[in-house]
């Protein structure tokens, strides 16, 4: 499934579909592994497998974008450098 380009800043609310949370349930960016308090935290978001990811910095869209099969549910948390 293709991704879908980040957005502008979201709404106040998360939307009512499959969201990627940590462990502990919070919403977390995938690429920083950073907990994200509500929707107007982010600087936008990309839909993958029909599954939305958040992002917590200008620079976590492109790297997601590169490779989402990496970031999306990866077994272990890949080395983030960026």
């Amino acid at each position: 499934m293709p991704v879908k380009q980040a957005t502008p800043k979201s709404s106040a609310a998360w939307p009512d579909m499959p969201i990627h949370r940590n462990a502990k349930g919070d919403v977390e960016c995938p690429i920083m592994h950073t907990s994200i308090a509500s929707p107007d935290k982010t600087v936008g978001f990309q839909d993958y497998n029909d599954k939305r990811y958040y992002f917590c910095c200008d620079m976590c869209p492109e790297t997601f974008r590169k490779n989402p099969a990496l970031y999306a549910e990866p077994q272990t948390k890949p080395g983030s450098s960026h």
